[in-house]
């Protein structure tokens, strides 16, 4: 969603890099979700008595890869960047690189690679069953969301209310 952290390391690298070369946890696959999606969910499930106690694995209506999820960025924003995989993983060195490139905190990138090293997508339970039928938002419908008129991650919403917080 707009201001999320996820979509703006995939626009960064995008913008930012002229040609990537993509480490084998690039190819992992999982269903990246729409924070709208999320909190259509979260909705679906406040005051279901059946809902409480209980985890829901959820996702997006399309499984893919980081290296597909960084191809529609640059589709998007109309720039060819070649892409190089490699047979390695080396998630401490993708995780200091992407923060760089990405200029976003260690501490955030260093869990998502981490994450990536395995398939991540939603075992089959009726929530996500629901949200696939209720027409989920694309990737497309969340990238176009969260990037600017100028192609640029789009400020988070949040970022005042943040920044208040930090105060505090």
């Amino acid at each position: 969603g707009r201001g999320g952290s996820s979509m703006r390391v995939l626009v960064q690298l995008v913008r930012r890099l002229p040609a990537m070369i993509l480490p084998s946890w690039t190819l992992s696959k999982s269903a990246p979700i729409a924070i709208q999606d999320v909190v259509r969910a979260v909705r679906r499930c406040l005051g279901d008595p059946e809902t409480y106690d209980r985890h829901f694995d959820i996702g997006g209506p399309e499984a893919m890869s980081y290296r597909a999820m960084m191809a529609r960025p640059a589709q998007s924003l109309d720039v060819r960047r070649p892409m190089l995989p490699v047979p390695v993983f080396s998630p401490r060195l993708s995780t200091r690189w992407v923060a760089t490139v990405a200029g976003v905190p260690i501490e955030l990138v260093g869990p998502l690679i981490e994450s990536l090293e395995h398939t991540v997508l939603p075992e089959e339970n009726w929530l996500n069953d629901w949200l696939q039928r209720t027409g989920p938002s694309s990737f497309e419908d969340a990238l176009e969301v969260a990037v600017d008129d100028a192609g640029r991650p789009a400020a988070n919403p949040r970022s005042k209310i943040m920044k208040a917080d930090q105060r505090k």
